[in-house]
């Protein structure tokens, strides 16, 4: 009679062999020994694309994946994991792509006695998220998608010096300066989406048409200046702080100000940036300036800028009724910043123009 480990071994040959087996008493049907041995083999589940703590927008849609780990071998596909949520309830099996309601969600993938779980958070808009702290999932994922410089003063002033602010704390009523608030700037912008297609670059987000020709980013304590050149954009501290209203010092003022600003730097890191130039306003302003964008197609910075407020004004998906406000303000404050008179051969932001502007 075969001993209990040749037994064992025979059932593991069957599995290989695709065979169907039934582990007696519990119910098991193995069709494939790279799934069914799992339990036995100290196998574990594995969430991929969800991050734990991760926040998403009501409306956003996210792919699920999931894969198993054996512990004595490769890994294995997402075939046949189910997953569920305590709001929701059941999401589908495989890798589907879901939207989720407004709420914090616990995500559980799982097979056979196999399960992970990730808690997300669901808001109602970007307003929303921006207002709840991201995960240090989400912090460390900015923190992969560029390299960071925290660049202190040359005075030795400690309000220069990044250790006197340390860490990644999240505290929106102070006006300290913050990597938090850069960070999750960034990630506001990288949830963005428009309901057309952005008016330019050859990205399908404004986030990834940064990503596209900029890899670093240095964050300055003590300098009034924000450029850019050779993939690398250097912020102010205005940026590092929630807020840019002195007399509402404890109320972080709209990321919409701080984006425009990045996708303005954003635009001189690509080879066809005509740079600004020099010139008075097609206004009628008397003075002579040399940071202005000389024309609107090809435009540089400014038009850039003007581009993406414009978008959020008028094709925002996520964003909230007062930062859309807020995006028509600043571009109209754009109008002195063009050396011409604005016209453009896209439709859409010809019509921005003359809804505008009356261009």
């Amino acid at each position: 009679m075969a001993n209990e480990e040749d037994g064992f071994s025979y059932l593991w040959t069957l599995a290989l062999s695709g065979s169907v087996v039934k582990r007696m008493g519990l119910g098991y049907n193995f069709n494939h020994a790279g799934i069914s041995m799992a339990p036995w083999f100290g196998g574990t589940m594995n969430i991929k694309s969800l991050l734990e703590g991760e926040r998403f927008v009501q409306g956003e849609t996210t792919a699920l994946d999931a894969n198993i780990l054996s512990a004595t071998g490769p890994s294995w596909n997402s075939d046949g994991i189910a997953w569920q949520s305590s709001i929701d309830g059941a999401l589908g099996t495989g890798s589907p792509t879901v939207t989720l309601s407004p709420g914090t969600h616990v995500i559980t993938a799982s097979k056979e006695r196999l399960k992970q779980s990730v808690t997300v958070r669901v808001f109602a808009d970007l307003g929303e998220l921006y207002k709840a702290a991201p995960s240090p999932a989400e912090i460390g994922r900015v923190l992969g998608d560029f390299t960071f410089h925290w660049v202190d003063g040359t005075s030795g002033d400690p309000s220069q010096q990044w250790d006197t602010y340390p860490g990644f704390l999240f505290d929106q009523t102070s006006p300290n300066p913050s990597r938090t608030a850069v960070i999750a700037k960034l990630d506001v912008l990288r949830h963005q989406r428009f309901s057309q297609p952005l008016p330019y670059g050859t990205a399908a987000t404004a986030y990834e048409q940064v990503r596209l020709n900029t890899h670093t980013v240095r964050v300055s304590l003590d300098t009034a200046l924000n450029m850019a050149g050779g993939g690398v954009i250097n912020l102010n501290r205005a940026f590092t702080t929630w807020w840019n209203n002195p007399e509402t010092p404890t109320v972080a003022a709209p990321y919409v100000h701080s984006l425009y600003l990045f996708n303005h730097e954003s635009r001189h890191n690509e080879p066809s940036d005509p740079g600004h130039a020099t010139c008075a306003a097609w206004t009628g302003a008397p003075t002579v300036d040399n940071g202005m964008d000389a024309t609107f197609e090809p435009g540089s910075g400014f038009v850039r800028a003007t581009l993406y407020t414009m978008w959020v004004y008028k094709y925002a998906r996520y964003d909230p009724p007062a930062i859309r406000s807020e995006a028509k303000n600043i571009t109209l404050q754009f109008k002195d910043r063009l050396c011409a008179h604005p016209t453009s051969s896209n439709p859409l932001v010809q019509a921005l123009l003359t809804e505008l502007w009356n261009a």
